[in-house]
């Protein structure tokens, strides 16, 4: 078993490490804004060699996605737990298409028990990417890699009976090298950041 795998499971048996009896779910719709790709260099491999390339940074459009969260009361006021989060976006200038699946480990403070509840939250944890790109005489286009992420920011929830209501807004940073290979040639993408904000709203139970 590869190490990002046990990582990932590692981060998953959060919650039951918590022995809590109440969890909290959540599914929220993500909207990604203000959001960028910082490229550093593209590494070209062949059996004669290897050649590097500085890459330029672009803005990411139409990042639009889905949250998953289940969390467990620890301590009062505090939550430990886990995400799940799918992203895609697109390139401003190469029209690449890039999809991004985060798993990791979540916390939540809360500023209040009942009622419209307002809180803060972290999460850290794996990435794992893919960006869908022509390149000429490059017969692959696809990139694929794994990584890391963290988001931070706070959020809102409020009670509506049954269920309840819940928004966030948090800065994402997730960082990976994604390669892909053909005909001998593997073409990577070194230490490619994604940063941008997440603004998602959803129902909680």
């Amino acid at each position: 078993m590869n190490k990002p795998l046990l990582a990932a499971l590692a981060l998953l048996a959060l919650p039951a490490a918590a022995h809590a009896q109440q969890p909290s779910f959540s599914v929220q719709g993500v909207l990604g804004f203000n959001a960028e790709l910082e490229g550093d260099k593209a590494e070209v491999k062949t059996a004669q060699g290897s050649q590097k390339q500085d890459l330029d940074d672009e803005d990411l459009e139409s990042n639009l996605g889905l949250l998953a969260t289940v969390d467990f009361p620890v301590r009062p006021k505090i939550r430990l737990g886990a995400r799940l989060a799918y992203i895609t976006a697109e390139g401003d200038d190469s029209e690449a298409d890039i999809t991004t699946i985060d798993i990791g480990g979540y916390g939540r403070y809360m500023f209040a028990e009942v009622g419209v509840k307002p809180f803060i939250n972290l999460g850290l944890g794996l990435t794992h990417v893919k960006a869908e790109q022509d390149i000429p005489n490059f017969n692959e286009d696809e990139f694929t890699g794994f990584g890391w992420h963290v988001v931070a920011g706070g959020g809102v929830e409020a009670e509506m009976g049954g269920f309840n209501l819940i928004a966030t807004l948090n800065y994402s940073r997730q960082t990976a090298s994604p390669e892909g290979e053909s005909d001998g040639i593997t073409i990577t993408f070194e230490d490619s950041v994604i940063n941008r904000l997440l603004l998602s709203a959803g129902v909680a139970f």
